[in-house]
């Protein structure tokens, strides 16, 4: 019984440390790391987009993990925590939910990812402005060379 009350507790600040005291700061990290990029190449807008996703995704994350990380902490620890009840259910799903939300948050910053993510749905038949614009070049340089 004294290992099954040791496991209990550890398994809690285990999967704490494992869900949310690691993977945060190497979510912010990595970002960083991004932004110090785009920052030296001086690419603009992109920076700001950038530590705009930057901090809502970290944010989402903390916000969707946290409380089901806490209660499940308390749980481990003796706490009555009840684990069938609204509450950790609705965290749970709050849990499942980040994963959809990250892809939105990743479409409505990031002007490439929009863009490739539209391409693929329409197979191809959206184009981004690049390939419009050297495809209108052209057609406009043919013109002349009949002209």
């Amino acid at each position: 019984m004294e290992f099954n009350k040791y496991y209990r507790k550890t398994n809690g600040i285990v999967l704490l440390i494992c869900n949310i005291l690691i993977p945060v700061p190497a979510i912010a990290f990595c970002y960083f790391k991004i932004y110090c990029t785009i920052i030296k190449k001086d690419l603009g807008d992109a920076s700001k987009a950038v530590l705009k996703t930057l901090v809502i995704t970290i944010v989402t994350y903390m916000v969707c993990w946290t409380p089901n990380q806490v209660t499940w902490l308390l749980y481990t620890q003796g706490y009555d925590i009840r684990l069938d009840g609204v509450w950790y259910n609705t965290t749970g799903m709050l849990v499942s939910v980040n994963s959809c939300l990250n892809f939105i948050i990743y479409f409505i910053n990031i002007k490439v990812f929009r863009r490739a993510l539209l391409q693929t749905v329409t197979c191809g038949k959206v184009k981004n402005e690049a390939s419009q614009s050297k495809s209108k070049s052209k057609t406009a340089t043919k013109s002349k060379q009949i002209n």
